[in-house]
């Protein structure tokens, strides 16, 4: 039997969880449906506070890497 990918919101809770901050808050959900809705990169984080330690803190790693883990082209 073939191989099924996981639905978009497994997906998506998945990166959630890569960066340890599995919480649904509107800074996380709103920053998704930005890169989701593509938002150009220069104003990507424009109002959303990055937590202490944040891994991808420019537009273009965080749209890396939501396309990376969701496996999509936002």
């Amino acid at each position: 039997m073939p191989a099924t990918e996981p639905p978009a919101r497994t997906r998506v809770a998945a990166l959630r969880l890569s960066n340890g901050d599995s919480a649904i808050t509107a800074d996380n959900d709103g920053l998704l449906l930005r890169v989701m809705s593509g938002v150009p990169e220069s104003v990507l984080l424009n109002a959303i506070r990055l937590p202490v330690g944040a891994v991808y803190t420019t537009g273009s790693t965080v749209r890396g890497n939501v396309n990376l883990r969701c496996g999509a082209a936002y």
